[in-house]
């Protein structure tokens, strides 16, 4: 499954290759919940354009804080 969905695109590094897999099972409705829930989670506290690196959200900072 990885390997056909990243056919023909050079590798961007682990992470971004399996975020970028993740979206597009998660767009054909293929990709199973416990991953789905990863992927959103992943997406609350990080930034990916699908272009650059993954950054993280500054706002994620200040509610982990408020937690604690």
């Amino acid at each position: 499954m990885f390997a056909a969905e990243r056919d023909g695109h050079p590798p961007a590094g682990a992470l971004r290759d399996g975020w970028d897999v993740a979206r597009a099972l998660r767009e054909r409705g293929e990709l199973p919940a416990a991953a789905a829930a990863e992927l959103g989670e992943r997406e609350r506290r990080m930034r990916y354009d699908g272009r650059g690196e993954p950054r993280r959200r500054a706002l994620s900072g200040v509610l982990r804080r408020r937690r604690t």
